[in-house]
C-alpha cells in the first residue's frame, strides 16, 4: 500500500508539472498590429492578453487589447479586439473570439455571446441566470436574434445557448442575406487517440532484501508491448496522457563462492520472472506533435505471472566434491514503481509516426517468502516503435 501511495503521489506531481507546462503552451499563429501588419509567429491566450513569439525560442512579447487590433491560432481560433457591452456599465476593449464572419458577426467572450450588425453590439443574454439564488431560464436572447434578423427573418423559437446552435442560426441568416459568410472556429477534434506498437532493450537489475542483501548480476531482456496516446488538442498539442501494457521475461544470475569450516561452496543462484505491467504516464513534447523531442513519466504496476528459483550449487570437502539443486520459493506478489523518459518522435504522413526513446524505472517486485522481504528492480531500457 506504501508503495502505492507513492506511485500515486508521483504521478499527481507528473500531472501538476504538466499542466504547468500547458500553461506554456504556444500554438502556430499570428497577431495583428494597431497599423493593420499582420506578423506570424507563436500565439497564447492568458486570460485578456496575448503573448507572442516570433519563434519558438524567441523572447515573450506580451499584448494587451489596446496594443492589437486582433490574433489567432492557425486554422482554429480568432480573435479582434471589440469593446463589448456590460450590464450597468461601460464597455471595455477585449479579445473577444470571432466565431462567425458575415454580415451579423458572432462573437464569445468568458462563455457569453454577442452579435455585431451594422456598426452595433449587442449581448445575448444567457439562457439561465441565478435570481435570488435561483436559477431562471430566459429566452431573451432570442426574442434579440429575432429582431436583428427581422430584414430575412428566421422565426427562431427554440434554441439553447450553445455555440454550435447560434453559430448555425447566424449562418443561415447570413446566407439568406447573400453577403460573407464564414464559419471561423476551425475543426480541430476535442479528443485525439493513437496507438502505439513497440519494443524495447532492457536492462534490469535485481535486489532482494531480507537479512542481508542480495543483489542478482542485470538481466538483458527484450519486452514488448502496445500503447494508447491521448491528448486534447484544443487545449493544447504539447500534453498528452499515456497508458502501456507490456509482457516480459526476465532471468537473473549470480555466481557466489563461500568457505566454511575448510569446506568450499561454489553456487549458480537463478531466478526467472515473467509478468505483465501496466505503466501511466504524462508526455509533454517541446516542439510540434509533427517531429519533436518529448520527456514523459508516471507510475506503473507490475504483475507476476510466474517466480522461480534454482540454487545449483557443489560442495569440495577433502577432495570430495558434492552437487546439490535446490529450488527457493519467491513470493508472487504485483509490485508498483515509478518510471521516466526523454525521446523523439516523428511522424510521417498524418496515419504513421515513430519513436525512440531511453527510460528509466525503479519498482518493486517478487520477494522471499519470509516476512521482512522487500526487493528492488532497477530498469533501463531503449524504447522503439511505431505511432498508428
Amino acid at each position: 500500500m506504501l508503495h502505492f501511495s507513492r506511485g500515486l503521489s508521483a504521478l499527481l506531481i507528473t500531472l501538476f508539472l504538466a499542466s504547468s507546462l500547458y500553461a506554456q503552451d504556444f500554438r502556430e499563429g499570428y497577431i495583428v498590429k494597431l497599423a493593420g501588419d499582420t506578423v506570424n509567429g507563436f500565439v497564447a491566450k492568458r486570460k485578456e492578453f496575448c503573448e507572442f513569439k516570433m519563434s519558438e525560442k524567441a523572447e515573450i512579447e506580451k499584448f494587451a487589447p489596446t496594443d492589437l487590433k486582433g490574433f489567432g491560432t492557425k486554422a482554429y481560433r480568432h480573435y479582434q479586439v471589440k469593446t463589448l457591452p456590460v450590464l450597468n456599465g461601460p464597455g471595455q476593449k477585449v479579445f473577444a473570439e470571432l466565431i462567425v464572419r458575415g454580415t451579423m458577426n458572432l462573437y464569445r467572450h468568458n462563455d457569453h455571446f454577442y452579435v455585431q450588425k451594422d456598426t452595433g453590439v449587442y449581448f445575448l443574454e444567457p439562457a439561465k441566470k441565478m435570481v435570488n439564488r435561483v436559477p431562471i431560464r430566459s429566452n431573451k436572447f432570442i426574442g434579440v436574434l429575432n429582431s436583428l434578423m427581422a430584414d430575412c427573418y428566421q422565426a427562431l423559437t427554440k434554441l439553447d445557448y450553445e455555440e454550435e446552435e447560434i453559430a448555425q442560426a447566424i449562418i443561415k441568416y447570413n446566407t439568406c442575406r447573400g453577403g460573407e459568410n464564414e464559419l471561423m472556429k476551425g475543426k480541430i477534434a476535442p479528443l485525439a487517440v493513437d496507438f502505439m506498437l513497440f519494443a524495447a532493450i532492457d536492462r534490469g537489475k535485481a535486489s532482494l532484501h531480507r537479512l542481508e542483501k542480495f543483489s542478482y548480476a542485470k538481466s538483458i531482456s527484450v519486452p514488448v508491448g502496445v500503447g494508447m496516446r491521448i491528448s486534447f488538442p484544443r487545449q493544447s498539442d504539447k500534453i498528452s496522457a499515456h497508458l502501456e501494457l507490456q509482457y516480459d521475461k526476465k532471468v537473473f544470475q549470480v555466481y557466489d563462492e563461500t568457505t566454511r569450516n575448510g569446506a568450499l561452496t561454489r553456487a549458480d543462484y537463478i531466478a526467472r520472472y515473467s509478468y505483465v505491467k501496466l505503466p501511466v504516464g504524462v508526455q509533454y513534447s517541446f516542439l510540434r506533435p509533427s517531429s519533436t523531442p518529448y520527456i514523459k513519466g508516471g507510475a506503473v504496476r507490475h504483475f507476476a505471472l510466474k517466480v522461480s528459483g534454482l540454487v545449483k550449487s557443489e560442495t569440495e570437502e577433502n577432495g570430495v566434491v558434492t552437487k546439490d539443486t535446490e529450488e527457493y520459493d519467491f513470493s508472487k506478489k504485483s509490485g508498483y514503481g515509478l518510471w521516466a523518459a526523454a525521446g523523439y518522435q516523428k511522424q510521417f504522413g498524418k496515419s504513421f509516426g515513430a519513436f525512440a526513446e531511453l527510460r528509466f524505472e525503479q519498482s518493486t517486485v517478487f520477494t522471499y517468502n519470509t516476512p521482512g522481504s522487500t526487493s528492488r528492480l532497477n530498469q533501463l531500457a531503449f524504447y522503439f516503435g511505431i505511432i498508428l
